[in-house]
């Protein structure tokens, strides 16, 4: 009888154990996914760099004051120049080996507080904490450019991969969190417009152009809809100036709000 209780004992004490070890392990397969869940939500998937939101929240944090003393930072958006032609040339798959060899190039530009997120497709953000001044960021951009510049050898093929950066700093640009970003995109643009592979600082006249460009670029899409477009014939005559021979047609638009749009606008 003694021994038929050790054992049922010993029976109960090993399934313990086991139920013990099975909830220990969902305990711990929960946390991992847990941890992964969470990683995912402040994380891009393809890159590992941070995503746009968890960017904006640093961004956040960072510019909060600590001690009364304003912090310096500069916010700085990244944009590969000619991307899609590689994208277009090799496929999307080659295309996203190129995005997670970028991401690891720009970690190597990074400081020990620095943040890298990737916003979408091509475009990257690098929030670097402690530079606040043109002249401190001035190298750093430099660098950033020099590191993308070297080329690239993926899966067989040779490629290059400049890129175009648009740069607000904190406090003198905008202190609020989309301030900085909405001004670094417009950095951006402008350094792209400007032949790309350059960086450029956020200037509020000159951007103010982009942002003018940008909304008449916009209208025209809708212009046609809004029949605010209208088609015009001038005559075309030989050299002895009156032998008609045809007409050119010139698209003329009237703007409702603006007026008539010069063809050099």
């Amino acid at each position: 009888l003694q021994r038929i209780v050790i054992v049922v004992l010993l029976l109960q004490a090993l399934i313990g154990a086991l139920a013990l070890y099975q909830h220990l392990d969902r305990r711990k397969s929960q946390r991992r996914a847990e941890d992964r869940m969470r990683y995912l939500s402040a994380h891009d998937a393809l890159s590992g760099a941070l995503n746009r939101s968890s960017l904006v929240a640093a961004l956040q944090r960072s510019s909060a004051p600590r001690d009364g003393v304003a912090p310096t930072l500069a916010l700085l958006r990244i944009d590969l120049d000619r991307f899609k032609d590689i994208n277009d040339a090799f496929g999307q798959a080659f295309g996203d080996e190129v995005l997670r060899a970028t991401t690891e190039r720009l970690k190597t530009c990074l400081g020990p507080k620095d943040k890298l997120a990737r916003l979408e497709g091509d475009e990257f953000a690098i929030l670097l904490i402690g530079p606040g001044t043109r002249a401190a960021v001035m190298p750093i951009a430099r660098m950033i450019q020099q590191t993308l510049a070297e080329p690239m050898e993926l899966s067989g093929h040779h490629v290059r991969c400049n890129g175009s950066i648009g740069i607000a700093l904190y406090g003198v640009d905008g202190g609020a969190a989309d301030d900085l970003m909405a001004h670094a995109e417009l950095a951006l643009f402008r350094a792209k417009r400007g032949g790309r592979g350059s960086f450029v600082f956020h200037d509020a006249e000159r951007d103010q152009e982009v942002v003018a460009q940008r909304a008449l670029t916009r209208d025209l899409r809708e212009a046609l809809g809004k029949g605010e477009l209208s088609m015009f014939y001038q005559p075309l005559f030989d050299n002895d100036g009156e032998t008609l021979v045809g007409y050119e047609a010139l698209l003329r638009w009237h703007h409702t709000a603006q007026g008539d749009v010069s063809p050099a606008v």
